[in-house]
C-alpha cells in the first residue's frame, strides 16, 4: 500500500504470522480472533508504534490488539512470555531459524491474520544498472534459499 506506483518490485517469497506464548499458557494450537484480541500482547514496535502487519490488517476489521508492552526486537519480545499470558506475533521464518526456549512455544494466528509478501523494490532507472542488477540477483538468491 505505500510503494510508489512506478517502482519496480519482485515477489521474493510470502510469509506468515505466528505466535508464541509461555509453555504454561491456556491457548492451545490455535487462537480464535475473540482469544487474540482479548489477551495482552507484546508488541514489536517497528513502525509508529505499531507493528503494522498484524496491526493493519486487525483494523480493516475494526479490532485491536491490547499491548501490555513494546519492544524493538522479536528475540526480546520472545524472552519476555515466558511464564505469562502474554502473546507475541512473529514471523514463521524467524522462529523457525531460532532456537526457541523449551519454557516457549508457537501457535497459529486467528485465521483472520493475512499472510504477507517480501518484495524487492528498486527506482525505475535502476533496473538495467549493473550494480543494481548483480544486487538483485544475490537477494533472489539469498531468498530462495529462505523459502
Amino acid at each position: 500500500g505505500t510503494l510508489p506506483q512506478h517502482f519496480k518490485s519482485e515477489l521474493l517469497f510470502k510469509e506468515e504470522l505466528v505466535c508464541v506464548v509461555s509453555k504454561k499458557s491456556p491457548y492451545m494450537d490455535k487462537l480464535s480472533l475473540k482469544q487474540y484480541t482479548d489477551s495482552e500482547h507484546i508488541m514489536i514496535s517497528l513502525f509508529n508504534q505499531e507493528q503494522s502487519i498484524p496491526d493493519k490488517g486487525l483494523a480493516r476489521l475494526g479490532v485491536k490488539r491490547k499491548a501490555r508492552l513494546k519492544v524493538p526486537y522479536f528475540s526480546s519480545a520472545i524472552d519476555f512470555v515466558v511464564n505469562t499470558d502474554l502473546i507475541v506475533t512473529v514471523p514463521r521464518r524467524f522462529v523457525s531459524n531460532q532456537k526457541l526456549r523449551s519454557d516457549v512455544r508457537v501457535i497459529g494466528t486467528p485465521r483472520e491474520i493475512e499472510s504477507f509478501e517480501y518484495l524487492m523494490i528498486w527506482h525505475p532507472r535502476l533496473t538495467t544498472d549493473a550494480a543494481n542488477e548483480w544486487l538483485r540477483s544475490q537477494i533472489r538468491r539469498i531468498a530462495n534459499h529462505l523459502k
